[in-house]
């Protein structure tokens, strides 16, 4: 990242904030991985799908079984979803995917 910001500085000018990666980076130390995801796909980053695939192996590894559900519920597999909100301890917010109105 430093030399990406270097470079930058160098041939552009400024301090480097306005870059996607700087803004990416700074967005994920902030944990808004939802911003860090937007500042990739405004630039057709080729490592987004990496980089979603730590985030849920960072989120499983942690024991954060919930958030792992959002995900995976946001991706629409809610069998997935169901099976991690069980896991999270969280069988109410499990069970809404069985109701149908």
């Amino acid at each position: 990242m430093e030399t990406i910001i270097f470079l930058h500085c160098k041939n552009q000018g400024g301090d480097g904030t306005e870059l996607y990666q700087v803004k990416a980076c700074i967005a994920m130390l902030d944990k808004n991985y939802i911003l860090a995801e937007l500042n990739y796909m405004e630039q057709g980053h080729p490592e987004l799908d990496n980089l979603c695939h730590s985030y849920y192996q960072w989120l499983m590894e942690t024991n954060q079984h919930e958030k792992a559900g959002e995900v995976t519920e946001g991706e629409e597999d809610f069998m997935g979803a169901v099976n991690l909100y069980l896991k999270a301890g969280l069988p109410a917010k499990a069970a809404r995917f069985g109701y149908e109105p």
